[in-house]
């Protein structure tokens, strides 16, 4: 039995996603999952729980090994629909995709996968809000996870308000690091977490908030935003009546954006390169994270590296690395690259597979997440602001060759949903 208030979504075997390689923000996905580790109570054991605060909701969430299923429970926020989180976890986790299938096919064809991605299995990519992390990766030019990590909490903290605020029980750890190596030596004595929703685009839109931004320590990314924001939001007023109200330009935007779903890689990117602020790595991280282009491939300084190191490929230019790994690997390189991605981030080379809730020796400081470089300068920062600015810089330079909570997601198809329904049914009677 779950504990109270918690509900049960089975996994499939075709899809075994692991929590910590899919929303922790060290993988350079998401960015704004946080984790506690809860203290056992009674006859519920201890439990590591990640929660999120979406538009209408937060969701809570935590791995049950023993039935292998999700259990998550759900804060509504005032007025909000109730509808089932069961199907926002199966829908943002990909979880109707047949990731172990592929993952089989990519290690028997490829045999550098097959010797480094195999302790990454079930880091599934995930299906985002585009907006939101279309903001992520505009901050991540030129940046590291952690700050990445931290301006998009900002936006959250300075531009959203506070819908809930989560009281955790005495002896409960709020957790920093991707696996349990680097906890408190005393559980704290109070473990509380407000919950803001991510900005809307009307929001940062509006002409104040660059100044706010900059002295926030955006840099020059401020105006990347705050041009974005605007240019998305006069494109949506296009279609509305003059005095559409916010919200309604906010709707409009995000069904804009979610069109891009359902156009060819190619044309995709070719929408989102206008928009300031995004570059080829930019675009092909929003495409592949949040709008089902599987074939898409942000090359990085990692990718360069392991491009070279294990397949020979060495050439700087983008677009060639990006097509020569799509040769390797077909129609999903996009999330085939994501696991020799993670093999190549020091900050997980101490990771192992099912690492349970126990402590771990310390991380060598060599392999610190907050010393790990994700994003490489996309072409978008212009000289002239970067005084204001002082970015860890890459040694690799690209060549110029190169309606709430499910506002703007297309539903999936019925046979999404009965998966769902006949996982949770095999979950409750097991």
């Amino acid at each position: 039995m779950p504990p109270a208030a918690y509900e049960v979504l089975a996994l499939s075997p075709q899809c075994p996603v692991v929590l910590p390689l899919t929303i922790a923000h060290q993988c350079g996905q998401a960015f704004r999952w946080r984790k506690v580790l809860v203290p056992a109570h009674g006859k519920e054991p201890r439990r590591l729980e990640w929660s999120l605060c979406l538009r209408d909701r937060v969701v809570f969430v935590t791995h049950d090994r023993a039935s292998h299923a999700l259990l998550h429970r759900t804060v509504y926020m005032p007025n909000a629909a109730r509808t089932d989180t069961a199907h926002w976890l199966w829908d943002y986790l990909n979880l109707d995709t047949p990731a172990a299938t592929w993952f089989e096919e990519w290690s028997a064809k490829d045999p550098v996968f097959a010797k480094h991605a195999q302790r990454f299995a079930g880091g599934n990519i995930l299906r985002q809000d585009p907006w939101e992390c279309m903001c992520a990766f505009i901050c991540s030019s030129n940046n590291n996870i952690p700050r990445i990590s931290q301006m998009v909490h900002k936006l959250c903290e300075h531009f959203s308000p506070c819908v809930h605020v989560e009281d955790y029980p005495p002896g409960s750890q709020l957790c920093h690091t991707l696996d349990m190596n680097e906890l408190a030596d005393a559980p704290e004595k109070h473990v509380s977490l407000a919950y803001h929703p991510f900005p809307p685009p009307t929001r940062l839109a509006q002409p104040d908030v660059e100044g706010q931004l900059r002295a926030l320590g955006f840099g020059y990314r401020a105006k990347y935003l705050v041009q974005t924001a605007m240019t998305l939001c006069e494109k949506a007023r296009e279609t509305l009546p003059p005095d559409a109200p916010d919200e309604k330009v906010d709707e409009a935007v995000y069904a804009d954006l979610m069109e891009l779903r359902h156009l060819s890689y190619y044309d995709a990117r070719e929408r989102l390169l206008p928009l300031a602020g995004i570059g080829p790595k930019v675009a092909d991280c929003i495409l592949l994270m949040s709008l089902d282009q599987a074939n898409s491939i942000p090359v990085d300084r990692h990718v360069f590296d392991f491009a070279e190191r294990w397949y020979g490929i060495r050439t700087k230019r983008y677009e060639e690395v990006a097509d020569r790994l799509r040769g390797i690997w077909g129609d999903r390189a996009g999330w085939a690259h994501s696991f020799l991605f993670y093999a190549d981030l020091p900050s997980l080379l101490a990771y192992q597979p099912e690492v349970d809730v126990k402590r771990e020796p310390k991380a060598e400081p060599s392999e610190a997440p907050n010393e790990e470089t994700w994003a490489l300068d996309d072409g978008a920062k212009p000289k002239a602001e970067a005084q204001d600015d002082k970015p860890a810089l890459s040694s690799i330079k690209l060549e110029e060759s190169d309606a709430t909570m499910l506002a703007g997601s297309p539903k999936r198809d019925a046979r999404a949903h009965d998966a769902i329904d006949s996982a949770s049914k095999r979950a409750r009677t097991a």
